[in-house]
């Protein structure tokens, strides 16, 4: 007989046996267990074939008493936490006391209904213990059973434990939906009965869904937070450290290195703290995973050997963990993967295809698909790499076939279509890419916030990048421009998706208050830390918190029951609207794609398109571009100089169509970067007869045509009718910062700060008043010295001021674009730390025609492929500004005065920025100095906008 029917005969008892008596036993048994100062009389309370939780209600009582005994409020307050905490666990197991969950009252039953009561759990115990033994069909038939009698006693707790164990089994069917509504209902009856531990695995569960089969990080990211609060409110350290992991994975996945790495460090203290082996080895498996892909990121050899070394570290422990068993773990099996992956990126191939067929005969011994699954994409990417394309093949189909998780699928199509591809099958391999980006794309919509989305393609790109280029090879041989167009359409899906959400997605007023206040308590802490007034771990905690909180608040507002304006799908525009619309702004558009498979620009004029490959290896390119870029950005060496021409005429050769150029007449150009050519001034390329390209042609940058495009509508022409405000910080301090005591134990980017305002810029003044005399002081205000504080940029009148001149001192972060700033005065100014960071100026109701930022380094910044450099332009192209000039690297203070003052000479004639910019640069390059005619000097300043 099944269990439902065997429970038939005792349910009638139950049901018309309940007391009406209506009591809190479980509190009274408590509250006499701490008057009496000892452990006796735990009566029912202990009674319970779980040993272990006896065992640990007695040790927690025991702590209780000797605080009390010693008159410890703080150990006293712990060990009270403890004991609720032991309390809840009882709660959990024995599921005796479901009635008086946080003391509340229900009817408690007499002595015989508390043993069927229990028989009833034991039944449901068994059912478990059993379940390997049943057929899934009998198996969740049981559970529906129980339920309903679970149902008609009115017992919560295992109603809700049910449905959590529905959903589970949902969740290994892969079925979605109903996993989701089983996981919904668990939470709801949680939450309802204020049951932390339990709403905790539910949130978990729910996370891991969302996270594993639907790629939905927007889902997992809110319910590991959800896990972490519940968990947090019972102390269950071990499970705070596991969300911590989902955290850290949802992050990872998003390219949000930086954050993956302190949520996984975070959690590797808290299992070191309960000297949980197991964990500890997940942690630095983990920690391997994120230092890889940094190392990949950031092209860093020294984060290669830092997850190498993880990796090397996981497997220790978890062999040593495993020792005893005979079989080993899956768990050993993702060190063993996750090692070899990194030492095939060593080029060490040998030891890497060891590693993978151990791990693959590890995760068919353990039954582990998904293991097996991810370490054969990753041997199918080794097979790619040494050109083994018919076996590789073979692999990521197999997979394909096996799969129905998102990252897998997704991962053996971008293999099956290099396989074809290099087959030379390549129109099969258009059909697999096109059916991969429309799962990515669709990944892209259940991440409603565009902040999280500057790392999604980060590992993607190359899917966007095969497919373009593979049309771009047949327009080149067919000039069919229905494929270009097609190509274009790809081409700028891969570019700044992020950035382009930002610009039509808007915040609802509670969400602005929240950014607001939360940008409030950051400048509080780092004014606190600037002036040498804090300097505690804890305020650097919080600093971090509260930056986290930013995307946090965020995630939250898109559950608002006011749907938001965001813009999941974006709009790509043809380009005959390109052409329609952008081409009054310049006379040629230069698209790139700079890519190991292939690289090309798309050329887009007023009445004409084309596509040229840049036949020029990948590496090779490269290796040219840093070498330039190393070139102009240092003050010159007379050895460096034929160098310059060698190296600036092989990449203009390549890298822009001179013979279109001279043909067409053309003058003003706005190129589209990809890749380095998103840091490289390309108007510092050199031609055949020497020239610099910006001796002959303007030049400008938009980091993809649909930010253009967006740019372009929201703005009117350029006038000269509004204000100018200019801010020259001359100094920044009236206190002594030299004090080596104030950059100790604060956070690296408020050391950094703080050595930056001990540095005057003794020509910042010099340059404000050279503006002011171009356009006079009606139209022209200065804020300097002790005004030039960030207190008065906030309350500018936006509506009137057509330009913003910031002559200061900029600060990049490379790793936290959030810490990035400009930096101002403090002196005057208590309301604010004097660091405007992107959220703030983010919130600022910019109309300006331009920001000029006058400071050092304002161009560079984080780099994502495909969403290119996070820098200070970023946030003023979102806040509402038209265009802004920004700096690739340290500027020369002297210099930049007299660069800046024939800018604007220029602006107050022609009205025309991207011109101006050239004629100030032209300038520069007939300077009687000829020190000043070396791209170091003038090349740096690029304009981003028109």
């Amino acid at each position: 007989m099944r269990i439902f029917f065997c429970l038939f005969p005792f349910i009638f008892l139950l049901l018309f046996q309940c007391s009406g008596k209506v009591v809190d036993k479980l509190k009274a048994d408590f509250d006499n267990i701490l008057n009496s100062h000892n452990s006796s009389g735990l009566g029912v309370l202990l009674e319970s074939r779980h040993e272990g939780t006896r065992r640990l209600m007695e040790k927690t009582i025991s702590q209780y008493l000797n605080a009390r005994a010693q008159n410890d409020s703080l150990w006293l307050q712990q060990s009270y936490d403890d004991l609720k905490w032991a309390v809840a666990e009882y709660q959990a197991k024995t599921n005796i006391g479901d009635f008086s969950i946080k003391f509340r009252q229900y009817e408690l039953w007499d002595t015989l209904q508390c043993r069927q009561k229990t028989k009833l759990d034991s039944a449901y115990g068994q059912l478990i213990d059993n379940k390997d033994k049943l057929t899934d069909s009998a198996y969740i038939s049981d559970l529906y059973g129980l339920q309903q009698i679970y149902k008609i006693l009115g017992d919560s707790f295992n109603i809700a434990s049910i449905e959590l164990r529905i959903g589970e089994y949902y969740t290994g069917l892969e079925s979605i939906d109903s996993a989701e509504f089983h996981f919904s209902e668990c939470a709801k009856i949680c939450r309802d009965l204020e049951y932390h531990p339990l709403l905790g695995d539910c949130m978990l569960h729910q996370a891991r869904l969302c996270q594993v089969i639907e790629a939905d990080y927007d889902c997992s990211f809110k319910s590991y937070l959800a896990a972490i609060e519940a968990f947090c409110k019972v102390g269950m350290t071990g499970r705070v450290a596991g969300a911590e992991i989902g955290l850290g994975f949802c992050c990872q996945q998003l390219y949000q290195t930086e954050s993956s790495i302190r949520y996984f460090n975070s959690a590797l203290d808290k299992y070191s703290q309960l000297n949980d082996l197991k964990n500890i080895a997940l942690c630095k498996y983990y920690l391997a995973e994120a230092y890889f892909d940094k190392s990949i990121l950031d092209r860093n050899q020294y984060f290669l050997d830092s997850a190498l070394a993880f990796a090397e570290e996981s497997l220790r422990l978890r062999l040593k963990a495993t020792a005893k068993n005979a079989d080993r773990s899956s768990d050993v099996g993702y060190s063993e993967s996750c090692l070899g992956f990194i030492l095939q990126n060593k080029g060490l191939y040998s030891q890497t295809r060891e590693r993978y067929s151990n791990a693959e005969e590890i995760f068919r011994n353990a039954g582990d698909s998904l293991g097996l699954q991810k370490n054969l994409i990753r041997l199918g990417s080794l097979h790619l790499e040494r050109e083994y394309y018919d076996s590789a093949y073979a692999i990521f189909r197999n997979v394909l076939n096996a799969t129905k998780r998102h990252e897998e699928t997704v991962s053996s199509i971008y293999g099956i279509s290099l396989c074809l591809y290099h087959l030379d099958r390549k129109f099969e391999a258009v059909e697999y890419l096109k059916r991969s980006i429309s799962l990515i794309e669709s990944s892209r919509k259940k991440l409603p916030v565009p902040e999280l989305k500057t790392g999604l393609l980060s590992d993607k790109l190359g899917l966007y990048n095969l497919l373009t280029n593979i049309m771009l090879e047949d327009y080149s041989r067919t000039e069919n421009s229905n494929i270009l167009d097609s190509a274009f359409l790809y081409l700028e899906k891969s570019k700044a998706a992020a950035l382009t959400e930002m610009l039509v997605s808007s915040e609802s007023p509670e969400l602005k208050n929240k950014i607001e206040q939360i940008a409030e308590k950051i400048s509080q802490l780092q004014k606190s830390l600037i002036i040498g007034t804090s300097n505690s771990e804890s305020v650097i905690s919080s600093l971090t918190a509260l930056n986290d909180s930013l995307n946090i608040a965020r995630l939250n507002a898109t559950d608002a029951d006011v749907e938001l304006p965001h813009s999941p799908v974006r709009n790509i525009n043809s380009i005959d609207n390109v052409q329609k619309s952008l081409m009054g702004e310049c006379d040629l558009l230069l698209d790139y794609m700079i890519s190991e498979l292939g690289s090309y620009m798309i050329i887009i004029g007023r009445d004409f398109r084309v596509a040229h490959k840049i036949y020029l290896p990948y590496d090779s390119l490269n290796s040219a571009l840093n070498a330039y870029y190393d070139i102009i950005s240092q003050p010159p060496l007379d050895n460096k100089n034929e160098e310059l021409t060698r190296i600036g005429k092989y990449l203009y050769k390549y890298l822009i169509p001179n013979e279109i150029l001279e043909k067409k007449n053309l003058r003003n150009l706005i190129i589209v970067p990809s890749g380095f050519l998103c840091q490289l001034p390309m108007e510092a390329l050199v031609n055949e007869k020497g020239n610099f390209l910006i001796e002959d042609y303007s030049v400008s940058y938009i980091p993809s045509i649909d930010v253009g495009m967006i740019i372009n509508k929201r703005h009117k022409k350029p006038n000269s009718s509004g204000n100018i405000d200019i801010f020259a910080c001359s100094s920044f301090v009236d206190y002594d910062i030299s004090d080596s005591s104030l950059i100790i134990n604060v956070p690296d980017h408020i050391a950094s700060i703080n050595r930056l305002r001990s540095t005057p810029l003794l020509y910042a003044a010099e340059e404000a008043h050279g503006i002011q005399k171009i356009f006079g002081e009606k139209n022209a205000v200065i804020y300097s010295n002790g005004n030039a504080i960030e207190k008065n940029i906030k309350s500018l009148n936006f509506e009137t001021t057509s330009i913003i001149h910031l002559a200061s001192h900029g600060y990049i972060d490379l790793y936290n674009p959030n810490w990035s700033a400009i930096i101002f005065a403090t002196a005057n100014d208590t309301q604010n730390d004097g660091l405007l960071q992107p959220e703030e100026i983010r919130e600022l109701p910019l109309s300006t025609d331009l920001v000029f930022l006058s400071a050092c380094q304002t161009g560079m910044g984080k780099s994502f492929p495909g969403e290119g450099v996070l820098n200070l332009a970023r946030p003023f192209i979102i806040a509402g500004s038209r265009s802004v000039i920004v700096t690739h690297w340290n500027i020369n203070d002297r210099c930049s005065a007299g660069f800046v003052k024939s800018f604007y000479e220029s602006l107050r004639k022609t009205h025309a920025i991207s011109e101006s910019l050239a004629l100030a640069k032209r300038q520069m390059l007939r300077s009687e100095r000829q020190l000043y005619r070396h791209p170091y000097y003038w090349a740096g300043f690029a304009l981003i906008g028109f």
